[in-house]
């Protein structure tokens, strides 16, 4: 494996929070970004993409020693099924770049699993990184759940505890 996979989905939302934070740190080259919406202005020796279609999204993750994302179910779930342990930076309501916080919710979820390393702020990505790097040397990697039935029932630990938190029954 080799270079950074960069994801941020298809939301209509722009998400540049990560990608200033990213370009701040030394990442594995070469580094792949699918930048959905969001304008990019990329360093030296990054391939940004808007949007790839599935077969080089595929080719992208399954080549990539490190993957960061925004913390959306589909990007997590592709990289645990390449076996790696995504670095995850959800995006923020207050921010604009989501409508509600439902990534951080399930993004605390899975990371308290060990399927994910959470970066809670932008300034945590370089040492999640650096835990992702030495985890996945070290073969300290869960293997992926079948059938996505691990990210199922995260989403599901997720709004429970969301529903608890507003009171309301799930």
């Amino acid at each position: 494996m080799a270079g950074t996979f960069v994801t941020l989905g298809n939301s209509t939302d722009p998400f540049p929070r990560l990608l200033d934070a990213l370009r701040r740190l030394a990442l594995p080259p070469p580094v792949i970004v699918q930048s959905g919406v969001t304008a990019v202005a990329a360093p030296e020796g990054w391939r940004v993409h808007p949007f790839l279609d599935p077969a080089a999204y595929r080719a992208a993750m399954a080549e990539a020693r490190l993957v960061v994302c925004h913390g959306a179910a589909g990007s997590i779930w592709h990289a645990r099924q390449a076996g790696l342990l995504p670095v995850v930076l959800c995006r923020r309501a207050r921010l604009g770049e989501i409508v509600d916080d439902h990534q951080q919710a399930f993004c605390r979820a899975l990371a308290a699993e060990g399927a994910i390393l959470l970066a809670e702020e932008a300034a945590d990505l370089g040492a999640a990184i650096e835990a992702a790097l030495a985890r996945q040397a070290a073969g300290d990697v869960p293997p992926p759940a079948p059938h996505a039935q691990g990210l199922i029932d995260a989403v599901a630990l997720a709004i429970r505890d969301e529903a608890t938190r507003l009171g309301r029954r799930p």
